[in-house]
């Protein structure tokens, strides 16, 4: 029961950095958002910085990704190469769109809703333009998403008790 207690404590203290350097770069990459507000009408939302964690850029970029309706590719100077993680919206296969612009990069690898990736620095620029363009073209070919409703509750049945129950059922996205 100690040990059980140790590892739970631990895992619990790791699970809350994961958090704050999760939070780190979304604060991060808003401050970028806000100083280039461009760059969330671009098909593909693409950032870097040397100071992001590595282990945490897909979770970040899947809740950019939620937030701007957007394939989002975060990623973190090492030298001479960017590294990061990619994740996308439904519709978008965002590995076959780096498998047309893999002149770029390094390497990569994924599926459809997400993927991980490597490029050279130098490259970054037309990297950014290729998937904005291989992106863009697949955006305009997407029928807008009908909102489907599984079940329906009058507003007086809304309460935090709800709310806390419904939290309980994350992580959410697709097919949850």
């Amino acid at each position: 029961e100690e040990s059980c207690i140790e590892i739970a404590k631990t895992l619990e203290a790791l699970n809350a950095k994961r958090k704050l350097s999760v939070g780190n770069v979304l604060s991060s990459a808003q401050a970028i958002i806000e100083r280039s507000p461009e760059i969330t009408q671009k098909p593909v939302i693409m950032m870097h910085n040397p100071r992001w964690e590595g282990g945490v850029l897909g979770i970040a970029a899947g809740k950019l990704a939620q937030d701007f309706k957007r394939p989002v590719i975060l990623m973190r100077n090492n030298g001479e190469f960017l590294s990061g993680s990619a994740r996308s919206i439904e519709g978008i296969d965002i590995t076959s769109a780096m498998e047309e612009n893999r002149s770029w990069l390094a390497n990569f690898g994924g599926h459809a809703m997400a993927g991980g990736l490597r490029l050279p620095l130098v490259n970054f620029s037309q990297f950014n333009a290729g998937m904005c363009a291989t992106v863009g073209k697949w955006m305009q070919q997407i029928e807008p998403s009908a909102l489907e409703i599984d079940h329906f509750i009058s507003f007086s049945r809304v309460s935090q008790q709800l709310s806390r129950e419904l939290a309980t059922l994350a992580p959410f996205g697709p097919g949850n």
